[in-house]
This record gives C-alpha cells, sequence and structure tokens, in this order.
C-alpha cells in the first residue's frame, strides 16, 4: 500500500467505532507490515499532518512497529497528553479571567473542536484562540496585558486578532473568526456568530468547563477557517475537525432545517459538501443520517484529498525568536507532570488507565501526600 493509504487507515482504524472486529481480521492486519524505513516515513507524515495522536495509543496496543519508531510515538504521545492537561488550565485561567470581568468569550477550534473527538486529548493542540465581541475587544486586550500576558509583536499581520504569550502558549484573541468572506456574505455570517456569542454553552472537559459556541456556529466557524487554508497548504487535522463536527452535529435534520440555507446564501454549500463526502470516501465518516452530501462530484472529493496528503503540513506554526514565543517543550520529568494533574484532582491511576502509553514510565506513580512534598513520589 501507499504511504497514503496506510496514514487513511491508520485514521479509519483510531476513530472507527467499529474497528473492534476488524482487529482480528489478519488479512487486513497484514497491510501494516511494512518495513522499518516505512514505519519511519509514516510517523513522519502524520506528524506533518499533526494528527500523530489520532491512532498512536490504537497502534501501540495492536501493532508491530519497529522500536526506534515505537520509542518516538511513546515520547510524543505523553508530551502531547501532558500539554494537553497544561492547556486546559491555561485556557480556564484565560475563560475566568474574562468572565470575572463580564466579558461574553468562546474558544474557537482547539478544545472546541477536540470535543468532538472519541479522545479529546488525541486532536493536536496549537494556539488557544478565542472570540470576543468587537465592542470587548480593546478591554479584553487590556486586561489580558494587566494579567501578564505579553503582546508578541507590535503588528499582527491581520486586522481581526492580536496574539499574546504566557507560561509558553500563545493566545490568538479575535473580534471575528479566520476565513470569513468579504461583502454581505460575511457581514452575514458576522452577525450569525455574533449571535451565538450572547448565547454561549459550556462544555466539560476533565472538569474544565469550556465555552464554546452554539453547535451550528461552531460549524460555520471552521468551514471557512478549511477554505482560506487551501492556498497554502492544509493538514488533515482541520479536515477531521470538521468530520469529527459532522459526525456529531451535522446530519440530515440539522443540515437541511438549519445549515443547508446558509451556506447556499454564502457560497460554501458545494465546499461544505465535498469536503463531507471526501471524509465518507477516504476517512470512514458514517454514511448513516449523513446523506446530504452524496450529489458531491467525486472527482473534486479525490483531487482535493491528494492535495492535502502533497501539502498538508499546515497546523505547524513555528514561531520565530524574534517573535519572542516560548514553545511548550517536552515533559521529561514524569513527577512534575502527575503532581500537576494530582493537583487538580486528576487520579495518576486514571489517566494510566485513560492513556495506556504513560505506562512507558516503568509502572503507575504512587503519591505520598505529593501536594506537600512532591518528592515522595515513586515510580514503581
Amino acid at each position: 500500500m501507499k504511504k497514503e493509504e496506510i496514514i487513511e487507515l491508520l485514521v479509519r482504524k483510531a476513530l472507527s467505532s467499529n474497528n473492534v472486529d476488524e482487529l482480528n481480521c489478519p488479512k487486513e492486519d497484514s497491510l501494516f507490515d511494512l518495513s522499518n524505513e516505512d514505519w519511519a516515513e509514516v510517523y513522519n507524515e502524520l506528524v506533518a499532518q499533526t494528527i500523530e495522536g489520532i491512532p498512536c495509543e490504537w497502534v501501540l496496543e495492536h501493532l508491530s512497529i519497529p522500536d526506534d519508531v515505537r520509542s518516538l510515538w511513546r515520547q510524543n504521545r505523553i508530551n502531547q497528553v501532558a500539554k494537553y492537561y497544561r492547556l486546559l488550565q491555561e485556557q480556564n485561567e484565560l475563560c475566568q479571567l474574562m468572565k470575572g470581568n463580564g466579558i461574553p468569550t468562546v474558544i474557537m477550534k482547539g478544545t472546541a473542536s477536540a470535543m468532538y473527538y472519541p479522545d479529546p486529548s488525541a486532536r493536536s493542540m496549537g494556539d488557544i484562540d478565542f472570540l470576543v465581541a468587537q465592542a470587548d475587544y480593546e478591554r479584553a486586550f487590556r486586561l489580558m496585558k494587566d494579567n501578564g500576558y505579553q503582546l508578541m509583536f507590535k503588528e499582527d499581520h491581520v486586522n481581526y486578532h492580536m496574539t499574546l504569550g504566557k507560561n509558553g502558549f500563545i493566545y490568538e484573541i479575535h473580534r471575528q473568526p479566520a476565513g470569513l468572506p468579504d461583502g454581505v456574505e460575511g457581514d452575514y455570517l458576522l452577525d450569525l456568530i455574533g449571535d451565538g456569542l450572547r448565547k454561549t454553552e459550556e462544555i466539560e472537559l476533565e472538569s474544565y468547563l469550556i465555552p464554546m459556541l452554539p453547535w451550528m456556529q461552531n460549524g460555520i466557524v471552521l468551514l471557512p477557517h478549511i477554505v482560506k487554508h487551501l492556498r497554502r497548504g492544509l493538514g488533515l487535522r482541520q479536515i477531521i475537525d470538521w468530520m469529527m463536527y459532522v459526525n456529531r452535529e451535522l446530519h440530515d435534520d440539522n443540515w437541511h432545517g438549519s445549515m443547508q440555507p446558509i451556506l447556499e446564501k454564502v457560497g460554501l454549500e458545494t465546499m461544505a459538501k465535498s469536503v463531507t463526502r471526501m471524509c465518507q470516501i477516504y476517512l470512514d465518516l458514517s454514511e448513516k443520517e449523513i446523506t446530504w452530501c452524496f450529489d458531491a462530484d467525486e472527482n473534486v472529493c479525490r483531487d482535493l484529498m491528494s492535495y492535502i496528503m502533497r501539502q498538508g503540513n499546515f497546523g505547524r506554526k513555528v514561531l520565530m525568536e524574534d517573535r519572542g514565543a516560548r514553545i511548550v517543550g517536552g515533559v521529561n520529568n514524569p513527577i512534575q507532570f502527575f503532581k500537576l494533574l494530582q493537583e487538580k484532582g486528576l487520579a495518576a491511576w486514571d489517566l494510566v488507565k485513560k492513556y495506556p502509553v504513560l505506562k512507558m514510565w516503568h509502572g503507575y506513580i504512587r503519591f505520598a501526600d505529593i501536594s506537600k512534598n512532591p518528592c515522595n513520589a515513586k515510580i514503581l
């Protein structure tokens, strides 16, 4: 099989709720009989697409892969899980700051997309993007600066957000989402999103409450983002975000009753159908109650998938030193990581059960009043 086909199959295996029976099929498992060099290439492509966390737990549990690739995948996954919990903590502090000062705020993409995944921590996280109303934009920006968030550079490359940093994370404060079309179409979508900002919802992830737009507006944010990045290279992460959203929210009733008239009005209906049908063909998105995209041109779907696999390394935002950003580094000290989880009330045993890859730290972490004395923690 080609590298691209292997990646598609790994994603399908990891995300499909019906893959348990398929695991026992020797004929299909033989498709993963790759050389060491091929496995290294597959892993590197998954990293370039920023989706290496999605198939990780499944691969490590079910497949025989070269030791060096296995070790690399494990360490990357550990870093990803650790960053996920750190991000939730830092994001929560921001949301509480805004809420405490009467500024309605919603998270865009990021955890607002991860909540649709079977395992939210498997979605690679980048910047923390959040939206406030135009009327609150300047006040929210000043509030952040007064609370230790540092402006990354004086003039941002776009006029709809500003970029700040704190504790190793990058925050983009938006007055409007990225990628909205110009003219009356963009104004129409902006009004819809503004209405959603006045009707925010909260979803719970790992005991944190995440403020987000209602389901329809959350999807409206995702689709123009895909269109925007088609020109410079679009990764599978953005496509899978849309796929997971459709799987949860955009079945036929919601499409015909709410979303289709909006996307038709702003010229995004064909794109929505093409991306969704592509996900059904190549990534095993269910067709049950998602029939609204069946009339999409499958040649367009094929070409779009081919383009993504060729160009799709979007998502790895390399922040240059002149921006003064600090990237979240690897987690080399398990005691520090588990100390954070303990402080947040997340038991080590539960985490190891949830993320088997954490067993690479030679067993479980025993806590002996670690909140008072982290030196009492022992690796068994």
